[in-house]
């Protein structure tokens, strides 16, 4: 489960979840169950 806030942090959440990036540990797990506020979601094109 991963839980993330903030704007600061929705660029790395689209690099992560859209893009498959995985640079970021976070990146290589799979089946993650995401929580996220609208700050951090606001870059996903998904939603």
């Amino acid at each position: 489960i991963a839980v993330v806030t903030g704007e600061s942090k929705s660029n790395i959440v689209k690099e992560i979840i859209e893009d498959k990036n995985r640079t970021y540990p976070i990146g290589q797990i799979e089946n993650l169950i995401w929580y996220l506020d609208k700050a951090a979601a606001s870059k996903l094109e998904m939603i």
